[in-house]
């Protein structure tokens, strides 16, 4: 008796080769996933820039229009809730209150936000207005502006020339 030898031709694909091409695979989908962050992470940052300058220069046109609390200084001292939108408030303490508003607004708006009101050199110099925050959402401790330290706070700032 003869046994024939029957041609047998796969079909469909081994366990290995299943694996290795769902291995392949996942591979591709992390790396797709890391872009897909750190796009994310590049959106929040453009985010809070441009938040910042809307932030900043909102400050410049409170400080623009209160001329006389502007001569007096007030915009370097504390700020205060003087609830100016329902009471009729002086100009200084509408300084305060826009003051404390903005900070409380900063506050909202950025992780662990810092904002400051300077006028470097005294009077009669620009006003340094700068918000400081947690751009790197990297719990920094820091609270200085260093942008190669990754301890320190992303600053933003403007000079407003008052005359």
């Amino acid at each position: 008796m003869r046994h024939s030898r029957i041609k047998r031709t796969q079909r469909g694909a081994t366990l290995i080769e299943i694996l290795v091409a769902t291995f392949v695979a996942a591979i591709g989908v992390m790396g797709l996933s890391k872009y897909q962050l750190q796009s994310l992470i590049q959106a929040q940052a453009t985010e809070d820039t441009s938040m910042v300058t809307w932030q900043l220069y909102s400050m410049a046109e409170r400080i623009r229009s209160n001329p006389v609390a502007l001569a007096d200084g007030q915009y370097l001292k504390k700020g205060k809730n003087k609830n100016c939108h329902e009471e009729a408030c002086s100009p200084k303490e509408m300084a305060e209150h826009d003051i404390w508003l903005w900070e409380q607004e900063n506050k909202d708006l950025f992780v662990k936000a810092k904002s400051e009101i300077e006028q470097p050199g005294g009077a009669g110099n620009p006003y340094e207005i700068t918000i400081m925050w947690d751009g790197r959402r990297s719990n920094a401790k820091g609270k200085g502006c260093d942008p190669t330290n990754p301890e320190d706070l992303v600053c933003s700032s403007i000079l407003l020339e008052v005359n």
